[in-house]
């Protein structure tokens, strides 16, 4: 009576072998990607929140007027990853193979990577350690402050980076894309960039030393020599990095990548589901993304005499910054199923994505292109961003060590201080522009706004798209379409957007998780 059944997968009889293990973790890396198709989880769909991306209807995030919900927001699957990490670091203390230590590592990575997306969403959350039963009262546990939850990330992260392997030491047959220490550094960096800069601009405390955290470890990650940018086609570079011919183990660039692949059905059918929607312009850029983008001399477009104006649909591509063509979709572009891009308004910007869209076969969009969670340009910019504002300033040589680099490869001219100066720019601005345009449809561009506290400035202004010129676009005519007075296509006008400062900068918690939790409080100003 007392025997377990041999198929009874419990606690009891499943951790057992390294195979055990590995498969647990496994699962760990399904659960961080594909939780469903939902704008706030999907890192690709999250510049719709944004005023970088469209969706169809417009994000309602992006224009204020999403509401507190049963389930908002990612706090269900995160406190699951947590809940799964836990499990897995509390039976392999007693675990004695060869692989104990890595694995351990890497659900302290997953931990923080849950821990992280709560806090950027909810502020304080609460901390939880340990697998809970349903009788634990930590389940009734209030919110820890955030500065307690993000301490616990950066110890999560150091012990991880201290256990995991290098890049170079993983054995691309079978370990490619599982967590490094890059991908702890590389990650840490990222946390105390949010929460140095977010303290420095909601003056919510200290903010020296999370910016100094977030410098170090970028540098930790340059330091390595592990990793580098992806230069192998020369000016199509930044382009490539994105499409089937540039991903793969020999691509350094990638520090966490999520691989997809023609043998996992699931994902392939996921990812097409994924393209297939932004074939049909639903993922649509926005005029003041690609207004951001320079020109090759530096300058942006109002002050470049090399700027060719909007004339055709493919002028405002001329002299420009390579990554734009890398990202939007121009005339001529091999398209769906290789043939060339029409322009044409079924994006309903006109801004076509191309980034992580490529095609292959007769009509066939492919869904096997690797997504970078993190990659080497992130780690460069993050250096640069916490560089400048530790001090209100940065050196020549930081930016050849980072940003410097990345216009190298997008044929772009070097920022330094005496170009900012004799041009009349300023320099947070354009380290910010760089981040914008290097790392569009990367996820990023939301939760920046929100770092900075300039939503309420950037996130009300109107959505608009192409200056509409008769016959670029098929048989559209203009009588049927809402322009500005200079030819800009309206999306969402400003009287439709919204930002609250008073409680938009932090997302309502769970309506479900309030009443089953009564020491938990709900977000200033949510009701």
């Amino acid at each position: 009576m007392d025997l377990v059944p041999p198929n009874d997968l419990s606690d009891e009889v499943f951790w057992q072998t390294d195979r055990d293990f590995q498969q647990a973790t496994n699962y760990l890396y399904r659960k961080i990607y594909l939780p469903d198709n939902n704008h706030q989880s999907y890192p690709i769909g999250m510049d719709l929140m944004s005023d970088n991306a469209v969706a169809n209807p417009v994000d309602n995030i992006s224009n204020g007027s999403y509401l507190p919900s049963s389930d908002f927001g990612p706090w269900g699957r995160d406190y699951g990853i947590i809940r799964d990490a836990n499990n897995v670091m509390e039976h392999v203390t007693s675990f004695t193979g060869p692989n104990a230590k890595r694995y351990m590592a890497e659900a302290k990575f997953f931990r923080a990577y849950a821990y992280h997306e709560l806090v950027s969403r909810y502020g304080d959350v609460p901390l939880v350690l340990k697998t809970l039963d349903t009788d634990s009262k930590e389940l009734y546990a209030p919110r820890n402050p955030r500065s307690e939850v993000v301490a616990q990330i950066y110890k999560d992260l150091d012990e991880a980076a201290a256990d995991l392997p290098l890049n170079s030491q993983l054995n691309m047959g079978t370990d490619y894309g599982r967590v490094t220490r890059g991908a702890a550094l590389a990650f840490k960096s990222r946390v105390a960039l949010r929460e140095g800069t977010w303290n420095k601009f909601h003056q919510a405390g200290d903010y020296i030393f999370h910016l100094q955290t977030a410098k170090d470890a970028a540098l930790a990650v340059m330091n390595s020599r592990e990793y580098g940018l992806f230069t192998k086609f020369g000016t199509e570079s930044f382009k490539m990095l994105f499409k089937l011919a540039g991903e793969g183990p020999s691509n350094k660039e990638p520090i966490w990548v999520y691989p997809y692949g023609p043998d996992d059905p699931a994902l392939t059918i996921r990812n097409n589901y994924f393209q297939s929607f932004a074939s049909q312009g639903d993922f649509a850029f926005t005029r003041s993304l690609v207004v951001d983008f320079l020109c090759i001399d530096g300058l942006p477009i109002d002050q470049s005499p090399l700027y060719q104006g909007e004339v055709s649909s493919e002028s405002v591509f001329i002299n420009r910054d390579l990554r734009l063509s890398g990202t939007v979709v121009k005339k001529g572009d091999p398209f769906r199923g290789g043939v060339p891009y029409i322009p044409t308004l079924t994006a309903r910007t006109g801004y076509m994505m191309y980034k992580y869209f490529d095609s292959v076969g007769a009509g066939m969009v492919s869904g096997t292109v690797d997504f970078q969670f993190i990659r080497y340009g992130e780690v460069l910019l993050n250096y640069a961003e916490a560089t400048y504002e530790l001090t209100n300033s940065i050196t020549d040589a930081d930016l050849n060590l980072s940003i410097n680099l990345l216009r190298d490869r997008a044929g772009v001219a070097h920022l330094t201080n005496g170009f900012v100066a004799d041009h009349n720019l300023n320099m947070q601005r354009e380290i910010r522009r760089e981040r914008r345009v290097e790392l569009a449809l990367e996820g990023f561009r939301y939760d920046d706004l929100l770092r900075w506290k300039i939503a309420e400035v950037e996130l009300p202004k109107p959505l608009l798209g192409v200056k509409f010129i008769n016959g670029e676009y098929g048989n559209v005519s203009a009588s049927n379409l809402n322009l500005t007075p200079e030819g800009y296509i309206i999306v969402e006008p400003a009287s439709q957007r919204s930002f609250d400062a008073s409680k938009h900068y932090l997302w309502p918690l769970p309506l479900n998780q309030l009443a089953m939790n009564p020491n938990l409080t709900q977000n200033p100003n949510w009701k």
